[in-house]
């Protein structure tokens, strides 16, 4: 699947993030961002990082690959601690510790990474270390904007309510009663369901 047929639906490019999965309970999860470059280009994607700088950091990654995979290697770690943490939350629980140190521990290192800059007129700007070839630079954003939205009083976090779905969502509706990630996909699929259900029982 190409990078820009990912959807797009969780509200938050967080959760988007954990939606970047398919079937993560199955005995073969499908993962839409299997490599650094896949990564990166789904951050540009989900506006995270400038298209320009994307093919930049795939450029760069090519030339560097243990470094990006070390990379990727955490931002996979991210991905499933802040799944855990959604859910926890979409649930009324309280996340895991092991849940929140990963997150917490990917916090601390973009903060670290991160430095206000005075190098052109006007107000000051963060800009970001060149360590590890710049390759940590979507990995820091997007941890950065995870918790921002965990630590955050927004809208609640909810669960896909299809069965079979795992995606998670920001419920942003008027009346807070939205039930699936996509329309289109899970609540027709729903709807089938039900009536071959429906079918069955006459």
């Amino acid at each position: 699947m190409d990078i820009d047929q990912i959807e797009l639906i969780a509200g938050h490019p967080a959760l988007d993030f954990v939606n970047t999965v398919e079937n993560r309970e199955s005995a073969e999860p499908v993962s839409y961002v299997p490599d650094y470059g896949r990564f990166v280009l789904w951050c540009a994607h989900a506006g995270l990082v400038l298209d320009s700088d994307a093919r930049e950091l795939a450029e760069v990654a090519a030339r560097h690959p243990i470094v990006a995979s070390r990379v990727w290697d955490r931002a996979m770690a991210l991905r499933e601690a802040l799944n855990g943490v959604a859910r926890s939350l979409a649930d009324g629980d309280a996340p895991a510790a092991h849940d929140v140190a990963v997150m917490s521990d990917a916090v601390a290192a973009a903060h670290a990474n991160r430095f206000l800059a005075a190098d052109q007129p006007g107000p000051l700007r963060w800009a970001w270390r060149d360590g590890e070839h710049g390759l940590a630079v979507p990995l820091w954003t997007l941890a950065l904007a995870a918790s921002d939205l965990v630590a955050g009083d927004g809208p609640p976090i909810k669960v896909c309510a299809n069965g079979p779905c795992d995606w998670v969502f920001l419920d942003t509706s008027r009346n807070g009663r939205r039930r699936w990630c996509r329309m289109h996909v899970c609540g027709n699929a729903a709807k089938v369901r039900r009536f071959r259900e429906r079918r069955q029982t006459r």
